[in-house]
């Protein structure tokens, strides 16, 4: 299997966020999670990246279980997430706030690049014509 979460469960006190979630996507499959405000869909994202610990059940991804580990070990396994920030970088683009994020994750901490955004055209209102510079600090 793919990717699988089976009987994931996790209470805030008294209250019950995700109960007893099971799931499967195999590989190439597009499939989404939809529900209510409050009904437990960014708990259930969490659990699976490692934001938070479940108190019970399992995240297995390729065969390997992953439920409970460090959201970087996740990441570095193939597990992604985003946030429900619409932009974080408000003056990029959809797709460069993307991928802003994508090669974050391919450099190790310590040599992370330090970017530099300089108008190929002073006054310039279209951003794809914008050039970036990037260099590597460390």
């Amino acid at each position: 299997m793919f990717f699988e979460v089976k009987n994931l469960r996790k209470w805030f006190g008294g209250v019950k966020a995700v109960d007893g979630v099971s799931l499967s996507v195999n590989q190439g499959e597009i499939c989404s999670v939809i529900g209510p405000n409050g009904a437990g869909k960014t708990t259930l994202f969490n659990l699976i990246t490692g934001f938070i610990r479940p108190d019970s059940g399992e995240v297995i991804f390729l065969d390997e279980d992953v439920t409970g580990k460090s959201p970087k070990l996740i990441t570095e396994r193939g597990i992604a997430r985003s946030f429900q920030i619409v932009n974080i970088f408000p003056r990029l683009t959809v797709y460069e706030n993307i991928m802003v994020a994508v090669l974050a994750q391919q450099i190790p901490e310590t040599r992370r690049p330090a970017v530099s955004w300089e108008p190929e055209t002073a006054g310039s209102r279209n951003r794809s014509s914008h050039a970036a510079q990037a260099s590597i600090v460390g």
